[in-house]
């Protein structure tokens, strides 16, 4: 049996759909994650989406073209962006933030 050192969550494989993208988890969950909640993410090319590298052991998603990295660890624990490029994004468009209790789950 093949255990990992490492007790963090780890991805397998993301996939990518009009509104959210989806990471795969090792241990089979799959979580589905707004583009809003990563607005660098957001009307990228599907070629620049899918050019993506797990880290460590997929504790981590990096897209060297778009200098875009997330913690599966934090997206479990139900974080967004906290860049200052995200702040910046959400306060010109509030409807887009991940806070905004009046957004529709779509």
């Amino acid at each position: 049996m093949n255990i990992s050192a490492s007790n963090d969550p780890q991805a397998l494989h993301l996939s990518f759909g009009e509104h959210r993208f989806d990471v795969e988890l090792r241990d089979g969950r799959i979580l589905s994650i707004p583009y809003t909640w990563f607005p660098r993410l957001m009307g990228i090319s599907a070629e620049l989406l899918n050019h993506y590298e797990l880290s460590g052991e997929g504790e981590g998603v990096h897209w060297p073209d778009l200098d875009e990295d997330i913690s599966v660890k934090e997206l479990l624990a139900g974080h967004c962006d906290q860049t200052n490029f995200a702040k910046k994004y959400w306060s010109e468009h509030p409807e887009h933030s991940p806070f905004n209790a009046t957004e529709s789950a779509a």
